[in-house]
């Protein structure tokens, strides 16, 4: 038998620009979640059905997708 692989969890706080008053939400993901794992966290977290164009931004670098062009 082999050894259980271990992984971090992140604690990310995820907010909607734009709106007032402020949404948000707190989630604990693995390091093992990709993008595309987390789009559909995501639209769990808030209760969306995955009709719209998304992206994910970090402070070098932006990610994006149509809501219906996932790979997997």
């Amino acid at each position: 038998m082999s050894e259980p692989t271990l992984c971090s969890i992140y604690r990310l706080r995820v907010v909607l620009n734009g709106v007032s008053p402020l949404v948000w939400r707190r989630l604990l993901v693995s390091s093992e979640t990709n993008l595309a794992d987390l789009h559909e966290i995501l639209q769990l977290a808030f209760g969306w059905s995955g009709f719209y164009l998304y992206e994910f931004s970090h402070s070098w670098e932006d990610f994006w997708r149509g809501a219906f062009s996932l790979p997997r």
